[in-house]
């Protein structure tokens, strides 16, 4: 019992040390994930998520709505080498939609960064209808 104790003790200090990039902490955290869409509601959210694959056609929107409070949120998209073809970061008090325009068939992958997140934000592709808000067609790597 001993030996499994101090087994555990140390597997989980070395995933503390290790991993804390990567922890995801929340407070009233709402996911909806969704054929074609994302969302997440949350009144307290610092973390990553990471692995939902987005299959978008050339010329298709990928459509960030976001309705943040306070903190930040951070939206990447890569190929399937790994390569960043489009990121976006909005901080502070912010209420809008921004879009990716994909500029060829392609399959992305998405992952998701919060620090200190108090809001909600859709993420929507494929056959979905318009969204509300700010429009900003944008495409390109960073805003």
């Amino acid at each position: 019992m001993r030996k499994f104790s101090f087994f555990a003790v140390t597997v989980f200090l070395i995933g503390l040390l290790t991993g804390c990039a990567y922890a995801n902490f929340s407070v009233m955290d709402i996911n909806d994930r969704e054929e074609g869409s994302i969302g997440r509601k949350s009144s307290y959210w610092s973390g990553v998520q990471m692995g939902d694959r987005i299959t978008a056609k050339e010329g298709e929107e990928i459509c960030f709505q976001i309705e943040m409070e306070k903190g930040s949120v951070t939206f990447a998209l890569k190929d399937g080498e790994g390569n960043e073809v489009y990121s976006v970061t909005k901080e502070g008090e912010y209420s809008g939609t921004v879009k990716y325009i994909a500029e060829k068939d392609e399959k992305l992958w998405l992952t998701e960064k919060g620090s200190g997140f108090k809001g909600s934000y859709k993420i929507t592709w494929g056959k979905q209808e318009g969204t509300d808000g700010e429009e900003n067609a944008e495409s390109g790597k960073d805003i």
